[in-house]
C-alpha cells in the first residue's frame, strides 16, 4: 500500500491508473467503441478466412512471405511462406515485417504513450 501511495503521488501513471482511463473510454456510450472494434475484428478475420478457403496454392516450407494487403493505417497482412507456419496469415502494425519481441512491444507502447500524452497536452 505504501508503494502504491508513492506511485500515486508522482507524475507518472501506473498500469492500474492507466486502466481506469482505458476502461472509461472503452465503456463510454454503452461500449460503442469496444463493440465497433469487435465488429471490425470479426470482419477482418472473416475476410481472410474466405480468402484462405478460396486459395488453391499449397504452402511450402521453403517459400517466401507474400504481402496480401496494406491497410490505410499502415498495418500489413502477409501470408507466411516458410517454416512450420507456412500458409498462415500474420497481421503486423505499420511496416513491421519481422518477428516482434518484447523489446519491440515496449518501443511501440512508448511511442503510443508519447503520442497520447502530446494529444492530452493540446486538449
Amino acid at each position: 500500500m505504501t508503494r502504491e501511495l508513492e506511485e500515486a503521488r508522482d507524475d507518472r501513471l501506473t498500469k492500474a491508473e492507466i486502466s481506469i482511463f482505458l476502461t472509461r473510454e472503452w465503456s463510454r456510450d454503452n461500449g460503442a467503441l469496444l463493440r465497433a472494434e469487435v465488429e471490425a475484428a470479426h470482419a477482418f478475420i472473416a475476410r481472410y478466412a474466405v480468402l484462405d478457403m478460396n486459395r488453391t496454392a499449397v504452402p511450402s516450407l521453403t517459400g517466401q512471405d507474400e504481402i496480401v494487403e496494406t491497410l490505410a493505417d499502415g498495418r500489413t497482412v502477409r501470408r507466411l511462406g516458410s517454416g512450420v507456419m507456412a500458409g498462415s496469415y500474420a497481421s503486423s502494425p505499420s511496416e513491421v515485417m519481422s518477428f516482434s519481441t518484447y523489446g519491440n512491444s515496449v518501443a511501440v507502447a512508448q511511442a503510443h504513450r508519447a503520442r497520447a500524452e502530446a494529444q492530452a497536452a493540446v486538449q
